[in-house]
């Protein structure tokens, strides 16, 4: 059994611990029956020593009669539901054990018995071969946790459990106040090169502030695996729904938030395998994907896309990553978004000696479409310093965006812009854990944005300012 804080637990320790507290006599030499305990005529107390001792004997069936026939008398007592669990596995009975614990979790009044007996639970969720219970549970437990050690104990357990279950599972959500959830330009007259056109841009197409709310989430199955090699089946489900400030929503009547919302979806196969030497824990992946975009309530586009991926680890915890993409984006909307995406990047990633962690990541990409505004070729530099001690109950992180993208043909209207159009950008964040607080493994995160882009097409000239507020696993 993997789950060495389940194991190692129970049911021995926390059944002594129970028996620590009746200080009653064992009476189990005078009735190896199970006989209900009010035709024993004995008393509640000496009745429930006796079951625990029946358990602690390998008497799981006295132990059992006499459990369920004290909770007639005492339907909530955790303690009755508990030694019910214990003398259930015993004769291998995993999920009506694992009922029982729940039961015992339930009436738990205190911290340390609901930490036991949701431990307990996961332990008999593991055993009954369902691993993904057995997570829901460790998590349950995660809330009850007494010290320090214990946590990281259950996230342990955890990888663990991640690794034994073939079904996976990420959710992350936030709601994000900004400046400019509409991606729309800072600029009121039409530029080009710095020249007015003579173009007005109407309220809808300038920066409107509001609120974005964001839920993403993504499943895998793990159809087959070996030591070195594994194969998942994967779907994720990405939305995003902005809802406008009344402020934005005087200066642009008429418009609304769902006019910007953005979903897309997808299902994928993925193919992970180590490569070269087992010392080096160097790695690879290939997978495919297939998928839709919406925006504003209406298909954007479908597509296609294969990417591939190795990474090395070299000296002093240093990873290595270089990635590689093709995507078709057909069936649009609009023949800017009918393109093929050809896209190399590289990471590097490095523990310092004080517990930080840095990370410098590019991106490189080309976009062929069948209208000329959809051809640019654009670079990305991501620099991420993680601040590796906690200050206070907060884990801090810092990053720097820095992007541009060549246009080589672009037209407004009728007008071409000559030498095509030119986006530069930059955005910082600076992201806030909050890893004392949270429910079931979950913590509370904060991302404070800021950045601009800039063009020789104004239009494009925007910036924005928001405060995130979101979720995220400790394990």
């Amino acid at each position: 059994m993997p789950i060495r804080s389940v194991t190692s637990r129970f049911p021995k320790a926390a059944l002594a611990a129970l028996i620590l507290q009746t200080a009653a006599p064992s009476p189990l030499a005078q009735a190896q029956t199970t006989t209900p305990p009010e035709q024993l005529q004995l008393s509640l107390p000496k009745a429930r020593a006796m079951a625990i001792e029946a358990v602690r004997q390998g008497e799981p069936r006295l132990a059992l009669g006499l459990a369920r026939g004290l909770q007639q008398a005492a339907p909530r007592d955790p303690m009755l539901h508990f030694i019910e669990a214990a003398a259930l596995e015993q004769i291998n009975q995993l999920d009506l054990g694992r009922q029982a614990a729940a039961r015992a979790y339930r009436f738990s009044k205190n911290p340390a018995d609901k930490f036991r007996s949701s431990q307990y639970a996961a332990k008999l969720s593991f055993a009954a071969d369902s691993p993904t219970l057995a997570q829901i549970w460790l998590r349950r437990s995660a809330n009850h946790a007494p010290d320090a050690k214990a946590e990281e104990q259950i996230a342990r357990d955890y990888r663990v459990l991640r690794q034994k279950n073939p079904f996976a599972f990420r959710f992350r959500s936030s709601v994000t106040p900004s400046s400019n959830v509409n991606g729309g330009t800072d600029a009121a007259l039409e530029l080009i090169d710095g020249v007015p056109t003579g173009g007005v841009f109407s309220p809808r197409a300038q920066a409107l502030s509001g609120v974005q709310a964001t839920l993403d989430f993504a499943a895998t199955y793990r159809l087959a695996s070996s030591k070195t090699r594994a194969t998942t089946l994967g779907g994720r489900l990405y939305s995003q729904s902005v809802s406008l400030s009344s402020s934005a929503r005087a200066n642009a009547p008429g418009t609304k938030g769902e006019e910007f919302n953005t979903v897309y979806g997808e299902v994928s196969l993925r193919h992970s395998f180590a490569v070269g030497p087992a010392e080096k824990r160097g790695s690879a992946y290939g997978d495919v994907a297939l998928g839709s975009a919406y925006f504003g309530g209406s298909k954007n586009y479908d597509l296609v896309r294969a990417t591939g991926s190795r990474s090395w680890r070299l000296g002093s915890g240093t990873v290595f990553e270089v990635n590689a993409s093709a995507e078709d984006r057909f069936d649009s909307r609009y023949l800017v978004n009918d393109a093929r995406v050809y896209g190399v990047g590289a990471s590097v990633s490095r523990p310092l000696a004080n517990g930080d962690q840095v990370n410098l990541a590019v991106s490189l990409r080309d976009t062929r479409a069948k209208h000329g505004n959809g051809n640019f070729q654009s670079a990305t530099l991501r620099a991420y310093y993680g601040i590796g001690k906690a200050l206070g109950p907060t884990r801090w992180s810092l990053g720097l965006t820095y992007g541009i993208a060549d246009y080589e043909s672009y037209q407004v209207g009728l007008f071409r812009v000559p030498g095509g159009r030119e986006d530069a950008s930059v955005y910082g964040d600076i992201n806030v854990s909050f890893d004392n607080v949270g429910y079931a493994g979950f913590v509370p995160t904060l991302r404070l944005r800021a950045g601009q882009k800039s063009s020789n097409v104004n239009r494009f000239d925007t910036s924005e300012v928001s405060l995130s507020l979101g979720f995220k696993s400790k394990f």
